[in-house]
């Protein structure tokens, strides 16, 4: 057996560059049992773990709460620098976000014993345009999802 020493390493504090490595959407179901659209996104940042490979932190929204539906518009507006904004009822994540660089300022937390590292926002990266998604990145298989 061996353990991954690095799964408790956090990125250091402040913003930091990524690549939108993968959208995820799915339902969830709340305490009430009524079922709704969540999306999450998956950044790769540039930081690296002394393992050599990259943090990988999330966003995510509920896409049928109010809450939710303004903090993906804002946080898109400032992303894409526009107050336009596509009609989100036809809106592609995917084509949207995968392959795309993006600066936030991720925060480390655990949950059920495992360290997560998330953003609650994103801006535009207007640094080294080479970051691309990491070749060992392994996107979320859309049947596990569905």
């Amino acid at each position: 057996m061996q353990i991954d020493l690095t799964s408790r390493e956090v990125p250091k504090p402040g913003e930091q560059p990524g690549v939108f490595a993968d959208v995820i959407e799915t339902s969830k179901t709340d305490k009430r049992g009524r079922t709704y659209k969540y999306l999450v996104l998956v950044g790769e940042l540039k930081a690296t773990k002394s393992s050599g490979k990259r943090f990988t932190a999330s966003c995510s929204y509920n896409l049928e709460d109010q809450r939710g539906l303004s903090s993906l518009r804002e946080h898109l507006k400032t992303w894409r620098g526009t107050a336009e904004l596509p009609d989100l009822s036809g809106f592609k994540p995917e084509t949207e976000f995968i392959g795309k660089t993006f600066l936030a300022k991720p925060t480390a937390s655990d949950k059920k014993g495992q360290r997560l590292i998330q953003f609650s926002g994103f801006k535009p990266y207007t640094g080294d345009n080479s970051l691309t998604v990491s070749p060992e990145f392994v996107r979320t298989p859309k049947a596990a999802t569905a």
